[in-house]
This record gives structure tokens, sequence and C-alpha cells, in this order.
């Protein structure tokens, strides 16, 4: 489903959708006067899907280095690139997976109101959240991981892209303690953002997470974790 439909297409939609499991849609062109209309709509539509359990919002091109602040800019559109910058590989405790991710670079922002009305409803029923060059905060992550965390938990695979650091490795190790049932983890941030994890940060929030998890990837690197 591509972005080009109308805010009005996504509530015609809705009573049609209602067995659907996996939703994957791009982010609003910068070219699209209702964005945030569009975003809205979205929102109601994920609201009115009992069945949904995969979620995939992507933005083309990636996401930019981000300053807005955590309320984000949902009109943000930055065709701005940078080298992608590798990281090297962790203590025997981890495997370097051959299958990488490489670096979202220009893009959007994430807005708190639209994140928190998007999972309010269905975040404990999500397996799979993948936020792919959509620019957020670590006030907003830590939203997704409470709104989609606790007990009932069901979430094994999540992407993010992140643009501040800002303590990030205690933070972000406090925030995935909620995932029960994460296996994937990956983190995206640009080369050229405050979002730098080191070999030592990514063991301390891999610790973190539940012992189910399998996989953690920084950037255009995934690691295999060992029990």
């Amino acid at each position: 489903m591509s972005s080009r439909q109308l805010p009005d297409d996504l509530k015609s939609m809705t009573p049609h959708l209602c067995q659907l499991q996996v939703l994957s849609l791009t982010y609003p062109k910068s070219t699209i006067q209702v964005k945030s209309d569009y975003l809205r709509a979205l929102a109601v539509l994920v609201e009115n899907l009992p069945a949904l359990h995969s979620f995939t919002f992507y933005a083309p091109g990636g996401s930019r280095d981000v300053t807005a602040g955590d309320g984000g800019n949902d009109d943000i559109d930055d065709d701005d690139t940078g080298e992608q910058e590798i990281i090297q590989s962790l203590s025997a405790s981890y495997e370097r997976s051959a299958h990488a991710e490489s670096i979202p670079m220009s893009g959007p922002a994430l807005s708190t109101p639209f994140l928190q009305r998007l999972l309010t409803t269905r975040g404990k029923d999500l397996r799979m959240l993948r936020l792919h060059g959509i620019g957020m905060s670590l006030q907003q992550f830590a939203t997704i991981c409470s709104l989609c965390g606790g007990p009932e938990s069901q979430l094994s695979d999540l992407v993010v892209h992140l643009y501040e650091y800002d303590h990030g490795a205690a933070r972000l190790s406090e925030a995935v303690n909620n995932l029960s049932k994460l296996k994937s983890l990956h983190i995206m941030s640009s080369a050229n953002s405050d979002m730098i994890l080191s070999d030592e940060d990514l063991r301390t929030i891999a610790d973190a997470c539940s012992s189910t998890l399998q996989q953690i990837g920084f950037r255009n690197r995934v690691w295999l974790v060992s029990p």
C-alpha cells in the first residue's frame, strides 16, 4: 500500500480490513498537503485492525540527523546523505551476522502524539514493529517499549531509528527490559547523529533484554547473541 492514498481512502478501507494481520506503508511525501490528516487516519486504521500483529512504517531513503526534539515534525523531509559508518565486531559472546541492514540517512521525525495514538490500542498485540527511516528520540523509544511491553507483550521484532545519545545505553537498557519476548532488536542512526553505540553499550543493552533475544543490530551490522 502506498502513502499516496488520502485520509478518506484509509477510512473507507477500514471496514474491509478487519482480518488484516500484516500492514506495511510508506511515509507520506512532503508534496502531500494532508500529511497530518493522513497520519491521524492511519492511527485510527490501526486501532480498528484487531487481527494486526505486524506493522511496518517506512520512509524511503531513511531518516536524517533529526534535531526537532521529542515532539518531532511530521513535515521534515531532507535529501542529505552521508557515509555509512562501520563499528567493530563484539566479543566472543556475539557473532556477526552475514545479513546486515544499511544505514538510513534522510527523512522525517516521529510525532509523539501519533506514536501514542498508534500503539495505545494495538501495542500489546504486535509481534513485529519496524519504523524504518523515521527518526525518534530516546523518550519515544521508551514509549514504544511501554505501550508494547509488560507481561502481555508479544513484540519479538523491533526496528527503530534514533538520533540522540544522552546516556543512551542506560536508557535503552531500562526501556527494553519491558519487552519480555523480544528476539531481534535493530537500532539505526545516521553516521553524523549523536546516537553512537560502542561494543560495551551493545553488550549492556543485550544483557538487559529478555533471555529470548537472538540478535542485536546497530546501523549496518547485526550480531547473533550467544546464550
